[in-house]
């Protein structure tokens, strides 16, 4: 499928606020071909990040720029931009939509429904890097686990 076609199946399945985590999951997945075809993982590394880890059991590598904030998060100094809240996220996705013609849903979306969505497809799947000797796992009522890798 061509560049065309996916940002055109992304602009219909965001011109309202996702409202299931299956939709949730199909943007995402949508949104990571964009990037790859796009060549943006750089660009894009926490929004990439988010997008393979919802279509991913297991993380195995990660940029440096995730990498630092999941190990903020693991030794407790820094929630307030955290895998919970979400921000660097939202932010990246913003500036994608924009870059990309998309429409923001944003403007109809109350953004802690979304973040719920987000939680619920996350804590599905524990993040376990392999050059990190720890696994953080998002609980299904938003909370954080860090435990050692294994």
């Amino acid at each position: 499928m061509a560049q065309p076609q996916i940002l055109e199946k992304l602009s219909k399945k965001l011109a309202s606020a996702p409202t299931s985590e299956e939709n949730v999951v199909y943007i995402l997945s949508l949104i990571r071909k964009i990037i790859e075809m796009a060549d943006f993982p750089k660009k894009y590394c926490i929004l990439n990040f988010y997008c393979n880890l919802a279509l991913h059991s297991r993380i195995d590598k990660a940029p440096k720029k995730v990498l630092d904030m999941l190990q903020r998060v693991h030794e407790g100094t820094d929630y307030s931009n955290s895998i919970i809240n979400f921000m660097d996220f939202h932010r990246q996705l913003q500036e994608f939509l924009k870059e990309n013609n998309i429409p923001n849903f944003y403007r109809n979306c109350k953004i802690e429904n979304f973040n719920k969505l987000l939680v619920a497809i996350y804590s599905d799947t524990p993040i376990t890097l392999k050059y990190v000797e720890h696994k953080i796992s998002v609980t299904s009522n938003g909370g954080i686990l860090s435990s050692p890798a294994k």
